[in-house]
């Protein structure tokens, strides 16, 4: 018969939630880059958006799906760390957050 049992989340390693935050945001901002770097070389199709304002744009197609990742795994490894620190620092302040995890026999 299954049973569930209350944990509380105590404590959270930054290191590791930093390093798992940074592949995910930088994943997801390769996906991103490679958006915005298909979109901007609609400019550079001959008679489509021609205009001069848009050849600037179209050149940063290119560094978007260079430069979004770098800066996205930047952003998720600092965010991560610091989202942990402080979540460990408001759990010891005014309580943990509490999780019920069922056990099964096996």
């Amino acid at each position: 018969m299954p049973c569930t049992m209350k944990h509380h989340l105590t404590r959270i390693d930054p290191t590791s939630v930093a390093k798992i935050a940074a592949v995910l945001y930088g994943l997801i901002s390769l996906v991103a880059g490679a958006f915005v770097s298909a979109v901007s070389l609609v400019g550079r199709w001959p008679g489509i958006a021609s205009n001069s304002w848009s050849q600037p744009f179209s050149a940063l197609g290119f560094l978007a799906i260079v430069i979004a990742p770098i800066l996205g795994a930047l952003e998720g490894l600092i965010g991560g760390y610091i989202g942990a620190r402080l979540y460990n620092m408001l759990a010891a302040a005014i309580g943990p957050i509490e999780i019920e995890i069922l056990s099964v026999p096996q």
